[in-house]
């Protein structure tokens, strides 16, 4: 909760009363929706981000600021393959693998002019990841 929820909180905290326009994108994961074995605290700090994304949304609705998260599945990064689940075969790493320059694409969309219209959501950016969990 602390790196991933608290953290989110004392940016935005921190932020906003300087911010006159412009996006806030936070990194949430497909486990916020949906979710396996040994993950829990994991899926709740993500869930949480989301519904903060969601409220914190409402409340700066009569700023320029928009705030949104992306939750994607598996990323080809150090982190999923020295993920302790992953290694001992507890989860299991089907279907597709995105590298991390999609979802930079998808986290910079979010941060762009061309989304002006999207506020308070989540991009599943997950290659499919969710319906198979």
């Amino acid at each position: 909760m602390n790196v991933n929820m608290r953290a989110l909180f004392r940016l935005c905290q921190l932020c906003l009363p300087h911010m006159k326009h412009g996006s806030i994108v936070t990194v949430s994961s497909v486990h916020a929706h949906q979710t396996t074995a040994n993950v829990v605290p994991y899926a709740t700090s993500k869930g949480a981000m989301e519904a903060f994304v969601r409220g914190l949304s409402q409340e700066i609705a009569h700023t320029q600021t928009r705030i949104n998260a992306v939750a994607p599945g598996a990323v080809d990064t150090p982190m999923l393959w020295e993920n302790p689940n992953v290694k001992s075969g507890r989860e299991k790493i089907t279907g597709q693998v995105g590298s991390p320059e999609e979802l930079a694409a998808a986290i910079c969309f979010l941060a762009a002019a061309d989304s002006s219209f999207i506020n308070g959501t989540t991009l599943v950016a997950d290659g499919g990841r969710l319906a198979a969990l």
